[in-house]
């Protein structure tokens, strides 16, 4: 039998000018590496949008609503988004709140959240909110299949969010 391919000179497979073996055990790892920390860094952020942790620290609750077009014009006796979008709502109490509709402010924009409760209605979620000192503004609607107030006791950047409500302490 004759010599064989490697002992007649045949090049050998290339990947961009590298040897194929050299190259995948060059990239190879890289590219582990990258996919994943492409998927621990989108879990991380996904899992922390509505993080259930609570703040201890006691923040300025100054807040800009800097993503909403509406300009606050009316008081609803009752919150709906769209419509009620721009408007205010009065508690009670006569705390008022500023109703943003598809808009949130979580933690990944620099918010501190204070707490989490169950609550019926966004009506609900102002009261619970008006009764918090430290409430700077909640953000309420249906995660996994409940409706949650989060309490915000320092608001950051604002982020649309489909469905969602957000009440602002005036």
């Amino acid at each position: 039998m004759g010599p064989s391919a490697s002992e007649k000179g045949a090049p050998e497979p290339t990947i961009l000018g590298i040897k194929r073996k050299k190259f995948w055990l060059i990239f190879g790892p890289l590219l582990a590496v990258l996919v994943i920390g492409l998927a621990v860094g989108l879990g991380v952020g996904l899992g922390t949008s509505h993080s259930t942790s609570t703040s201890t620290a006691a923040s300025s609750s100054t807040a800009t609503a800097t993503s909403s077009t509406a300009t606050a014009t009316a008081t609803v006796s009752a919150i709906t988004c769209p419509s009620s979008n721009g408007s205010y709502y009065v508690t009670s109490d006569d705390t008022k709140f500023l109703v943003l509709c598809n808009l949130d402010y979580n933690q990944g924009g620099g918010t501190e959240d204070i707490s989490n409760p169950v609550t019926n209605t966004v009506e609900d979620c102002a009261t619970t909110c008006a009764n918090n000192g430290t409430c700077a503004g909640a953000g309420w609607g249906e995660y996994y299949g409940t409706t949650y107030c989060w309490m915000k006791s320092y608001l950051g950047t604002s982020q649309s969010a489909p469905n969602w409500y957000f009440l602002i302490k005036q």
